[in-house]
């Protein structure tokens, strides 16, 4: 799959050049959660399990799966939201809830910031899409306060 990203990163770019490398890594991601899947239930049948009935009994554990994973759907369309908000890109310098530094990857389930002590921080895109956003890298101009004193 990953001979594939050159084509997802030019067809995202036809759609919006500015979130080409996000938008294009994003759909490689479930591309491959897919192609895994798909794997694995060919794997199953190979292996002489009834693939049919395991995902029609899915659809009856549906909604027991859907209220454990809950979390994990609202970071996933909280990813949505921060790729169409177009709010962060990699690369930017931002501070989220009192996290500050520089986006390193946007993913399905969080984002992960590296901080100026170099310390890689990780946080849920739940989170990072319901919290105040300050993106410093979209500033026009700077100010800069500086004390000198001399002795």
């Amino acid at each position: 799959m990953n001979a594939l990203r050159g084509i997802f990163h030019s067809t995202t770019a036809k759609f919006n050049s500015d979130l080409a490398k996000e938008m294009g890594d994003f759909i490689l991601k479930i591309t491959k959660v897919i192609v895994g899947g798909v794997g694995f239930g060919a794997m199953l049948q190979v292996w002489g399990i009834n693939v049919t009935a395991l995902i029609a009994s899915l659809g009856l554990g549906g909604l027991a799966f859907a209220l454990a994973a809950k979390d994990t759907a609202s970071n996933l369309f909280g990813s949505f939201a921060l790729l169409a908000d177009k709010s962060i890109r990699i690369g930017e310098w931002i501070k989220v809830g009192g996290v500050e530094g520089t986006v390193e990857d946007i993913g399905m389930r969080t984002t992960k910031i590296r901080s100026f002590q170099k310390s890689l921080i990780t946080i849920p895109n739940q989170i990072v899409s319901n919290s105040p956003i300050e993106n410093f890298s979209r500033r026009g101009i700077r100010r800069i306060k500086m004390r000198i004193g001399i002795t």
